[in-house]
């Protein structure tokens, strides 16, 4: 008492059967195109993605501060070639990369220099950043410029002082 039970391989699948899947496949797929035609099924369309969609992205405007705010960000950010930054910086040229637009940064490109990290994006793509009141960086997300008065006076002294002597002791 108990089942029959026989080995079939998948290669061994009856002809007849395969004929008849792909006669139904042929058939649903007639009947999707009939009610796409018709306006009915919409299941042919390709979907827009979001990141395709400006209007959607760029839908809100800033407010009147946060445009307020950007304006004194970028005063304090000024726009050189990028050939002086990397001059200034001392470093060998090699090939850089603006991560907001995924281009590379050439030598005549008019770049930012942010304050805090000293990374460097074209001016244009780190200005709509900046508009769209974002004032952190890109790429390590720290702030675009110094706290004001950071680092001046004698509360910057005292912190180079301190910290600086823990940094040597713990070395």
């Amino acid at each position: 008492m108990g089942f029959v039970c026989f080995h079939m391989s998948p290669n061994m699948l009856p002809k007849t059967l395969i004929v008849l899947l792909q006669l139904l496949d042929i058939i649903l797929y007639s009947f999707s195109a009939i009610l796409y035609r018709l306006g009915l099924n919409p299941s042919f369309e390709s979907e827009v993605s979001a990141w395709d969609n400006e209007e959607l992205l760029f839908s809100a405007e800033p407010a009147q501060s946060v445009l307020a705010q950007a304006a004194v960000v970028k005063s304090r950010l000024p726009a050189v070639e990028f050939m002086s930054f990397v001059r200034r910086k001392g470093a060998a040229p090699s090939p850089s990369e603006c991560v907001v637009c995924l281009q590379l940064l050439e030598a005549r490109d008019q770049v930012r220099e942010l304050g805090n990290c000293s990374h460097a994006f074209h001016a244009g793509c780190i200005d709509r950043w900046i508009d769209l009141g974002r004032f952190s960086c890109p790429l390590c997300r720290s702030g675009l410029v110094p706290p004001a008065g950071a680092g001046g006076g004698m509360v910057g002294i005292v912190k180079f002082v301190v910290f600086g002597m823990f940094r040597c002791n713990r070395g």
